[in-house]
């Protein structure tokens, strides 16, 4: 893109990035979207004018402003009012809002409560908080039935805070000033609604000014670019395959120790890259960070200009980046693209563009790396040496030479470096880079031609900042001021040096002050037996929920915008609201009267966030509170989708010991999520259950046990095997016994168990009346063949629980 063209693109963009911020403007002023002659007084345009007049030309500033003060008219052939309506998924801007209602105690939304698979009613019931963009609870959960009293102070409130910040937005450069506006955009204008008492008003008008913008600027540069053909976008979806092996295959190695960290480490890198990536294909096809729809877990969706110099452009770069790839990672991960062409028309069916994209990528990973099979590097080793060489201890996959750093690759130690510096005491700042700066402090990584990152300490920030002239970006972690980003960054730290073994030499048995806890640590947390747990979620069904679910009751319910305010509100919970629910179940166990551990004032967390953003997670810890964990996650995220039937949430647990192989509890953690699924329990079909203790049961269930209920009946027998009365204690062989009935009487299908049961009460069981009480439970409630059914998840808990651990 020539520099005139690239102008002439940034300014278009910049006016539908701020087309409609005077609606939250009029708000603050108690007046309507309609009333747009507030907008021309000058207390409201100067905040815009003076950076403006820094970053562009007097006519393009005037052009911006005009679109900020509304004084365009609509017109077929002006790219932000298409743009506008094409975003919103309308063919007009009539019904978008409703004239009667007061329009400042109007709230936005939430967009959950209209999705509909069948089973959910859609409403209005549940709307935000007026509230700066965050990760606390109040300010992100959707209210139930709140007042509709008049918010003009609290319009007024957040208009005023925007504009004190808008004022402080670096004017050195035009893309730079961009990325900070959307942030900001972002923080004050998520909340707000798009359209009032009508169509749009669950579509914020951050994600509306988002999305309008990244239209716009394909329809300017497909102008610019002389193409007749009326095709003038191109949907690229780029999927980083492979990553679930790569971060599983590293395991436990004698005499190295941290395999948490490396873990972790692995994992975080993954995430950066994706982030590299996409960042590195911003800048190549000279777009700004709007086009950006949808990025996390390995996908992401941009929206181009369909022109010949961007299709060309895609094979290059899938080309550069995958021999990259290859030569780095010896074929473990891949970038596979896929695109579709549209019009205007075809735009405002957004979600099947989705459908189109998702079957096209599903194919392409078949084919990965398919381009380079003719070309003879391919199929030969690229690394030769006359030195005697081994595989990496760690991820058997890396050569090293024979007798090296305890044969460890550099890339496991530069995953374990960047483990230990994950904690919030070591990291506040991620600065992307397009090239090394020997200047900067803080742990380096590289990304060869297409960048590399810093992580940064806030006193490494401070000291180096200003030294960052070609800096890219600086993103604050998990902060939500500024230019930001959300990353699931639970991660157990030491507060002061302790050990649990007698060997104080042992990586894995002792931790100093301010480093990470190491598997058999977290395992030696758990009550009872010491195992660690490990916690596999996933959203149900959530390619219907785009698709199928947003097809309402008119043809908005599948445009971009909504769907771009579906899809950040999904990954807000997993990569922001995700620590808030760790930190809450870890002071439950501190406070738990049945943990005793003696190093539980020493730590800082007991879970470890492997990998969570987009629509999944992966979670280890102390087996006991691993279930009572999922348990919270599944709460929450229920509350936070309006309680919506047809939303839910599955999950899958493995138990095992601390030393055993990763990848093999990852797998055997992904198989007991599938079987939560794509299995049935009790007749029903699969999906919203849980699978731990090698069983499957749904979350909830009104005619049938579920979940709570059986938690409920193992802290029974927890309780009663612990009890310290000799005359009231349970025997734990009563409980082995159980397990043992359930086997052989086909899990509880074979009625012939009922008898088995009860000889095992007269037997064993001396106080009259617990032996009635389990006699209820087992035998003579309404559910007690589903009841035992599924009595391994009681019967193991409480066994486990009680258990000695060494």
């Amino acid at each position: 893109m020539e520099k005139n063209q690239k102008r002439e693109y940034q300014t278009t963009h910049l006016s539908a990035l701020l087309h409609d911020i005077g609606t939250f403007y009029l708000l603050s002023e108690g007046k309507r979207p309609e009333e747009t002659e507030a907008l021309k007084n000058d207390s409201f345009q100067n905040h815009f004018l003076k950076s403006l007049s820094i970053l562009l030309s007097k006519e393009e500033s005037e052009t911006v402003l005009s679109y900020i003060c509304k004084q365009r008219q609509t017109d077929t052939s002006d790219f932000v009012s298409i743009a506008r309506q094409l975003s919103l998924g309308f063919d007009n801007d009539e019904s978008l809002n409703n004239k009667e209602c007061d329009p400042c105690s109007e709230r936005l939304l939430s967009v959950f409560q209209q999705i509909s698979l069948g089973n959910h009613s859609p409403s209005n019931a549940f709307t935000h908080r007026l509230a700066q963009f965050s990760t606390e609870r109040d300010d992100i959960f959707p209210h139930e039935n709140q007042k509709s009293e008049s918010s003009i102070n609290r319009y007024k409130s957040l208009w005023d805070k925007f504009e004190n910040e808008i004022d402080g937005l670096p004017t050195n450069k035009l893309s730079t000033y961009i990325t900070a506006l959307y942030y900001l955009l972002l923080k004050y204008t998520w909340c707000v609604p798009s359209a009032i008492g009508a169509k749009g008003q669950d579509i914020s008008l951050f994600d509306h000014l988002k999305t309008t913008a990244a239209i716009a600027g394909c329809l300017a540069v497909k102008k610019m670019s002389n193409e007749t053909d009326n095709e003038e976008f191109l949907i690229l979806g780029g999927d980083v395959s492979g990553i679930q092996s790569f971060i599983y295959k590293i395991t436990n190695v004698q005499g190295a120790g941290g395999i948490s960290k490396r873990l972790r480490g692995r994992s975080f890198y993954l995430v950066m890259l994706q982030e590299v990536i996409v960042q590195y294909l911003l800048r190549s096809f000279s777009i700004e960070i709007p086009h950006i729809l949808y990025s996390g877990g390995g996908r992401f969706n941009l929206l181009l200009p369909n022109t010949k110099d961007t299709r060309e452009n895609i094979k290059k770069l899938s080309s550069q980046i995958n021999k990259w790839l290859l030569d780095k990672f010896d074929g473990e991960l891949g970038l596979v693209f896929a695109s579709k062409r549209a019009g205007t028309n075809d735009l405002k069916d957004y979600s099947g563009l989705l459908n189109d994209i998702d079957d096209k990528l599903a194919v392409a990973k078949k084919e990965k790396y398919k381009e380079f099979f003719e070309n003879g590097y391919f199929w030969l080793e690229r690394a030769v040496s006359n030195e005697d060489i081994r595989i990496c201890r760690s991820c058997n996959t890396k050569s090293v030479p024979k007798g090296e750093n305890n044969e460890i690759c550099s890339l496991c130690e530069e995953h374990k470096k960047i483990g230990s510096n994950l904690p919030q005491n070591k990291l506040s700042y991620i600065a992307f880079l397009s090239q090394p700066n020997d200047i900067v402090q803080g742990t380096r990584i590289l990304f060869n031609e297409f960048g590399c990152i810093y992580l940064l300490s806030n006193k490494q920030y401070l000291e180096t900042y200003k030294e960052l002239p070609e800096t890219l970006n600086i993103y604050k972690i998990n902060e939500t001021s500024g230019i930001f980003k959300l990353i699931g960054n639970t991660v157990p730290v030491a507060t002061e040096t302790f050990s649990i073994g007698e060997d104080s030499d042992d990586e894995d048995k002792t931790v100093k002050e301010k480093n990470v806890l190491s598997f058999e640590i977290m395992a030696n947390a758990s009550i009872g037996d010491k195992r660690l747990g490990v916690l596999k979620m996933d959203i149900d069904h959530l390619g219907l929920l785009f698709s199928v679910g947003t097809e309402v009751d008119c043809s908005g319910k599948k445009s971009m915008s909504r769907l771009a305010t579906l899809s950040r509100s999904i990954d807000l919970f997993f990569a922001g609201y995700l620590d808030v629910i760790c930190k809450k179940a870890f002071l439950q166990w501190k406070e738990d009267s049945d943990n005793s551990w003696p190093h539980k004032e020493k730590v800082t967390q007991i879970f470890y966030t492997v990998y969570s953003g987009g629509d999944d997670l992966m979670i280890t810890g102390p087996w006991s509170e691993i279930p009572n964990l999922a348990r919270e996650i599944r709460r929450e995220f229920k509350e936070y989708t309006c309680g919506n039937k047809d939303i839910d949430i599955s999950a899958g647990i493995f138990l095992c010991k601390p030393k055993y192989p990763v990848s093999l509890a990852a797998k055997a953690a992904s198989e007991e999520l599938e079987k939560s699924k794509n299995g049935k329990t009790d007749q029903l079909e699969g999906r919203k259950c849980i699978t731990l203790f090698g069983d499957t049961v749904k979350w909830q269930n009104n005619d049938r046990v579920n979940l709570d209920e059986l938690f409920e009946f193992g802290e029974y027998l927890y309780r009663n095997i612990m009890n310290e009365d000799s005359r009231l204690r349970l025997p734990r062989g009563f409980v082995h016994g159980l397990l043992r009935i359930h086997k052989q009487y086909t899990e509880g299908q074979n009625l012939n168990f009922i008898p088995a049961v009860l000889y095992q009460l007269t037997r064993n069981i001396k106080d009259k009346a617990i032996r009635d009480e389990l006699k209820r439970q087992l035998i003579t409630c309404a559910n007690k063949e589903v009841f035992f059914k599924h009595i391994r998840i009681p019967a193991s808990y409480a066994l486990l629980k009680s258990r000695k651990g060494e």
